[in-house]
């Protein structure tokens, strides 16, 4: 018994003296309780989503929540600026909607007072359905040889309450037809536009108009652009060397191949192997390589080191087939050769 008596007196004395020298505080902080990350699923725009997180105090001494910063705009949080020990508050956080479309990934980072210690994070995900939705925009954007007319389509999504009828309505310029199918009655169509065969080498840009049942939006706009190409047809409208620099180049011969010009050369009818290419500047050498099943001519300009004389220069690159000089493409070649 005194034994006993003995130990009893000393765990006594123990948990005493604990409590006069102060136990060490638990360390843990603050947490956020599963789940830390809602997802929304699919919302109409201008809907106001509101979602809730558990904040757990594991500690023994109360915490502050100091600051609190949003990855995006439209995202405000509600939670107490004090959470005391082995309590457990709410967080409420809140997504405006209106300025969203598409896929959303919000984040609310929580700062606290407990020194060193990592933010909070919780996390608020969906998929924001615009009233009217274009897949992939509300846009088209067409590539057509001269006399070959080319046709690009997009889908039109009805997310509101109400269904919406569309119909083909007017196009600027005579660019080319506008046609509608009707996928799901009122909720879904696609929208096909296809280029005017007599529209010019060049590129044209305007509007194509959608009709439809709603007497306060009787018309929705499309942009419409189309570039017309032709037989043969080059990545860029000039090739440009920029400023050579001889000894440089005689420091760092494998340089050469850096300060190239390059252009890319697109033929209607293929045969992009029997193209041939030519530059009246003599210091530069023409590099031609057929790819692409034959249908582009890639061109690379280089310079010949030993044929470089300082001054500005502007010569013409001319690639065409061989029994069709008529048909010659012609580019400017600018390059300038310092001393």
């Amino acid at each position: 018994m005194q034994g006993l008596s003995r130990l009893l007196l000393l765990l006594v004395f123990i948990c005493l003296n604990s409590v006069a020298l102060g136990a060490a505080p638990d360390s843990r902080g603050l947490v956020i309780l599963p789940p830390g990350s809602h997802d929304a699923g699919q919302v109409q725009r201008g809907q106001l989503v509101t979602r809730g997180y558990r904040i757990h105090n594991a500690g023994t001494e109360p915490v502050q929540i100091t600051a609190m910063q949003f990855n995006v705009p439209g995202l405000k949080a509600r939670v107490p600026s004090s959470v005391p020990p082995g309590e457990v508050v709410e967080l409420t956080l809140e997504w405006d909607t209106r300025i969203h479309s598409g896929e959303f990934i919000g984040e609310a980072l929580l700062q606290t007072s407990l020194a060193d210690a990592e933010p909070l994070r919780v996390v608020l995900t969906g998929t924001v359905l615009s009233p009217i939705e274009f897949d992939p925009f509300p846009a088209f954007y067409v590539s057509q040889f001269e006399g070959a007319p080319s046709q690009q389509s997009i889908e039109v999504r009805i997310n509101g309450e109400g269904a919406l009828e569309l119909q083909a309505g007017d196009l600027d310029n005579e660019l080319g037809t506008l046609a509608v199918e009707t996928l799901e009655p009122g909720r879904q169509y696609q929208v096909t536009f296809t280029g005017a065969p007599a529209l010019p080498v060049g590129i044209h840009s305007g509007s194509a108009y959608l009709r439809t049942d709603d007497p306060e939006r009787q018309r929705l706009r499309l942009e419409v652009n189309v570039k017309v190409k032709a037989d043969l047809h080059p990545s860029a409208e000039s090739v440009d060397l920029a400023r050579l620099r001889p000894a440089a180049l005689r420091a760092n011969p494998e340089m050469l191949e850096f300060v190239t010009g390059t252009v890319t050369i697109e033929s209607r009818y293929g045969k992009a192997a029997q193209l041939v290419a030519s530059v009246d500047l003599d210091f530069l050498e023409v590099i031609a390589e057929a790819g692409d099943e034959d249908r582009r001519l890639g061109v690379e300009l280089r310079p010949v080191l030993d044929k470089l004389k300082a001054g500005s220069y502007a010569g013409t690159l001319t690639v065409g087939f061989p029994e069709e000089n008529a048909g010659a493409l012609k580019l400017p070649v600018t390059v300038d050769v310092e001393d």
